[in-house]
């Protein structure tokens, strides 16, 4: 019902930024235009928020489902850092990811959504051609949820409500089965920067879910030198600040940015300068010109259940395990 603060319904659309360039911000549709999906066509009412997922634009409604028109995006984190050597990134890389990273998530749960999936195979690169070669964008909402109400007020915790994420990445409420917050998100996005930093995580080749949970738990003991090896010592506190909070706090996003800020200073990082994976102008212009599909930008359908978002239909560009 459209009263039902749970079962909210609305529609988003993610564009490119308006961070991009002047040539990419002439394609950026305009309020009280219309975009089509399939024989279905919706009327872009207002902008909600712009962050590292892109610009959030509410559209027309239609009952119990979501719109989003998504920008075609470059090669995952997933795919990235198995690319390179060791399968892992340079310190400078990590903390300019890490930084970006954790912007998006944080312009994501301003914007009152918790992802509940962050993963290095949900972020992705922008393309040379447009300008964000330098940027990271978080996409994949299938799993994201509302965590607080219209007027700012969180949700209070639902309790056990079973298994929400990706294992590997998944935080320790997850594998209680309870209900997911900010936090959450925080301690899955902890995770990314370890494992992108080190090349690993200690439960990697765990495949049973009690037995990973128990890993991320040994991990957490003494020194923590198994999990953090190859980590700038910073990530204990980071760990410690994280472990901390509570289903309702709002994360210390300023906090954990002044540390990854820190790293960075104390290793003479400039964290705007290249990616890893960053190749000369020509080849890379060639490759990415070779990744974008013919039909532009991409689209899905959600559905909205119980202010649980679930996917319906969601086409990809890149994909990873």
């Amino acid at each position: 019902p459209e009263d039902c603060e749970r079962c909210p319904i609305f529609r988003l659309a993610v564009m490119p930024s308006e961070k991009s360039s002047a040539s990419n911000k002439k394609c950026m549709p305009e309020l009280g235009t219309e975009v089509r999906s399939g024989i279905s066509i919706y009327k872009l009412l207002s902008v909600l928020g712009e962050g590292g997922f892109g610009t959030v634009l509410e559209g027309t409604q239609k009952p119990r489902y979501m719109f989003i028109v998504m920008p075609v995006l470059g090669k995952d984190l997933h795919t990235l850092r198995h690319e390179q050597l060791n399968k892992r990134f340079s310190l400078r890389t990590s903390i300019a990811i890490g930084m970006q990273t954790l912007a998006a998530i944080e312009e994501l749960h301003r914007c009152g959504f918790i992802s509940r999936d962050i993963k290095p195979g949900n972020f992705a690169v922008g393309l040379r051609e447009e300008m964000q070669h330098r940027t990271i964008f978080l996409f994949d909402f299938g799993l994201a949820k509302k965590h607080s109400d219209r007027d700012g007020n969180e949700y209070a915790s639902r309790g056990v409500v079973g298994w929400r994420g990706t294992t590997r990445y998944g935080s320790l409420k997850a594998h209680e089965r309870l209900d997911l917050g900010r936090r959450d998100d925080i301690e899955s996005w902890f995770y990314v920067l370890v494992e992108i930093t080190s090349g690993t995580l200690p439960w990697r080749h765990v495949t049973e879910r009690n037995n990973v949970r128990a890993a991320k738990l040994m991990a957490r003991k003494g020194t923590r030198v198994h999990l953090l090896y190859n980590c700038p010592k910073q990530y204990d506190l980071m760990l410690t600040i994280i472990d901390a909070l509570m289903f309702e706090d709002r994360p210390p996003y300023q906090q954990l940015q002044a540390i990854l800020e820190d790293i960075g200073k104390e290793n003479e990082i400039d964290t705007h300068s290249r990616f890893d994976w960053d190749e000369d102008d020509s080849t890379a212009d060639s490759q990415s010109k070779q990744s974008v599909s013919d039909s532009g930008d991409t689209a899905l359908v959600l559905n909205d259940e119980d202010g649980v978002i679930s996917v319906d239909e969601s086409p990809r560009t890149y994909s990873s395990t």
